[in-house]
């Protein structure tokens, strides 16, 4: 950890496109706003597959208003034809954006050993330094298990890959990759993520993409931290879920539910869609009233402009794949 004029400095890492910039906006102002409250101070380095102009504005402004500053990390040349022929080949909905953090290790400074990533559907609640300061100890990543727990993932990858290049036990346990420490250093030295987009190529298809290639490539590795670093809609299912009995004690369920350090808006609708239910939605309203969109709610209208990116996306991708075929 580096330390600013007043406290600590923290980096931390993002990936959006258009169709994800508002729930940019929150998450990084909410990382931001949380280090400030320690007296510290936080880079936000945002691997940009497609922000725009005026979104990257708005939301430097607003992020400087929450005492930290913003890197963008431009996706472009062959990395860029690399993320996107990665999504086209895929049968999963999954955008080029999706494949980004992957990136980092190439597009953030050198001199960085390590970085907390962030989805972009994330508010953070609490201090991160503790997830900042902790150390890696041979351990490269630093994750949370996914819920629910008996979704077959482990099994499902174990069965795919080749066993004789990519060791993996039905039994490992499975990781979310919304929320990740990664330690830099070892995954430039070992040329990890250059592993995991090869991983892809050779299994273009796997359902959960850059999520399936850590767990085929780090399960044993990776340290599996408190849930509430990345709080995932599932917990609400508990403790009455139809899938699997609860994994958590009454007081830990409690706390996960409650008093998250972290809320992950996984699944659908996401805050800025019409029709979110989440039980902690105002806390994303909370985030976004700090930033530039202060009072913004999703309508009819905005909605559906939204809407068209990800139409536009999806359309080109069907065309690519239908060409591909022929």
């Amino acid at each position: 950890m580096s330390r600013g004029a007043g406290g600590p400095e923290v980096a931390v890492a993002l990936a959006s496109d258009s169709v994800m910039r508002l729930g940019l906006a929150a998450a990084a102002q909410s990382v931001c706003r949380r280090v400030q409250e320690r007296g510290g101070r936080a880079t936000v380095y945002v691997v940009d597959c497609g922000v725009p102009a005026r979104a990257r504005r708005r939301i430097a402004a607003s992020t400087a208003k929450a005492g930290g500053r913003v890197e963008w990390l431009p996706v472009q040349g062959a990395a860029a034809n690399l993320l996107r022929q990665l999504s086209t080949s895929s049968s999963r909905p999954y955008p080029p954006a999706a494949y980004a953090r992957l990136l980092l290790p190439a597009l953030l400074p050198p001199s960085l050993d390590r970085v907390v990533y962030l989805d972009a559907d994330m508010v953070v609640r609490h201090d991160i330094l503790p997830l900042w300061n902790e150390p890696f100890d041979g351990d490269v990543l630093f994750a949370v298990r996914d819920l629910p727990l008996d979704n077959g993932n482990a099994a499902r990858i174990a069965r795919t890959v080749d066993q004789e290049k990519y060791p993996y036990s039905a039994e490992n346990t499975y990781f979310q990759s919304g929320l990740l420490v990664i330690d830099l250093a070892t995954f430039r030295s070992e040329n990890i993520a250059e592993r995991a987009f090869a991983f892809l190529a050779e299994y273009p298809t796997m359902q959960f993409p850059d999520q399936d290639a850590l767990n085929a490539l780090l399960s044993t590795r990776t340290r599996l931290i408190d849930p509430r670093w990345n709080q995932m809609t599932a917990v609400f299912a508990y403790p009455d879920s139809s899938i699997e009995p609860s994994p958590f004690s009454p007081e830990d369920l409690a706390a996960l539910q409650r008093d998250p350090h972290i809320v992950h808006y996984s699944g659908r609708p996401k805050p800025w869609e019409r029709g979110c239910r989440h039980p902690l939605v105002s806390e994303w309203y909370d985030s976004l009233e700090d930033t530039s969109w202060r009072g913004w709610r999703p309508n009819l209208l905005n909605t559906t402009l939204s809407r068209i990116p990800r139409a536009v996306r999806v359309a080109r991708k069907k065309i690519a794949r239908l060409l591909s075929r022929s």
